[in-house]
Formats: C-alpha cells, structure tokens, sequence
C-alpha cells in the first residue's frame, strides 16, 4: 500500500510540475500580448498622462492576477502549502487516462 501511495504521491508532484509550467507559458504569452496591445494603443493614440496611468495599472493589475491564478496557485499547492487534490482525485485522473486499470486503482485505495 506505501508502494502505491508514493507512486500517487509521485504523479501528483507530476501533476503539479506539469499545471506549473502550463502556468508559467500562459503567464507569459498573455503578458506579451498584453505589453504588445498597449505599446500599440499608445502608438496610435498618444495617450494623456491618465491614459497611460490607467494602462500601467491595469498591466500592473492583470500581471497580478495572472501571477496568483497560473504561477502562485500551482506553487503552493507543489508543496502542499494549499489544498490539492487527494489520493481518490489522482486515481480518477489515472483511470480516465488508463481506462484498464480505473476501477482496480480506486478500489485498492478504499480497501
């Protein structure tokens, strides 16, 4: 049974890597783009000192929240600082992956 524990353990640090480095691309295209789209509205629109105020923010904003959603989240739960996902949760995940062993995975955990 520890066997098998440590080899959920093990996929679930996977699991986590794997939603870390999602994470970290997503953080970084859509900040791109984002740096990308206000260089090009002040490009053609000469912004007043407000409007430039308001895009920094916004960026500030949006840099955040993205942080915290696709970086910080995944972070915390890697090292179990967060709540993640359980035991039962991982051997579902394998089981829609692997239908063949689905059931026997689950029920050798309840036992």
């Amino acid at each position: 049974m520890q066997e098998l524990e440590a080899k959920l353990e093990r996929f679930i640090r996977k699991y986590y890597k794997d939603e870390l480095l999602r994470g970290l691309l997503f953080f970084v295209a859509i900040g791109l783009a984002y740096v990308l789209l206000v260089l090009v509205i002040e490009y053609f629109f000469w912004l007043s000192t407000w409007g430039r105020a308001f895009l920094f923010w916004s960026f500030a904003g949006l840099a955040g929240l993205l942080l915290f959603r696709f970086v910080l989240i995944p972070i915390a739960r890697l090292f179990k600082l967060s709540k993640g996902i359980d035991y039962t949760q991982a051997s579902r995940l394998i089981g829609n992956h692997f239908p063949e062993v689905q059931d026997k995975l689950l029920n050798t955990l309840q036992l």
